[in-house]
């Protein structure tokens, strides 16, 4: 089989102190490359996403990438959820689990101890 499963990674991003949304980018790239690493195909909207505020002006609240994000999780075959501080609190976090769950995705939460 050529085609390996995709996974969509979630984890809160949004905050009112930028150091904490730029060291949730940061540790999110870094899980993400692990798995690209290990040989995964693996997609962060928060590590792609990030990246292009950068490039233009949009906002980066849930409401503006919901459909974006949607769209890739659709796409994926799993979903990891990246527990940072804050992922029990996040609206996206809570739709993405809801929406794997709904189409039968398997969910797998992620202990980020000792990984950021």
């Amino acid at each position: 089989d050529i085609m390996s499963k995709i996974i969509y990674i979630a984890n809160p991003y949004s905050d009112k102190d930028d150091e904490v949304v730029e060291k949730r980018y940061e540790d999110t790239a870094k899980y993400t490359a692990k798995l690209v690493a290990e040989g995964h195909v693996a997609f962060s909207p928060i590590v792609y996403g990030h990246t292009l505020l950068n490039y233009a002006t949009m906002p980066s609240d849930w409401e503006f990438w919901q459909n974006f994000c949607n769209s890739f999780l659709l796409k994926s075959d799993e979903l990891h959820v990246y527990m940072l501080d804050g992922w029990d609190d996040s609206i996206g976090v809570k739709a993405e689990i809801e929406l794997a769950k709904k189409h039968d995705m398997p969910v797998k939460y992620i202990d980020c101890s000792g990984l950021t």
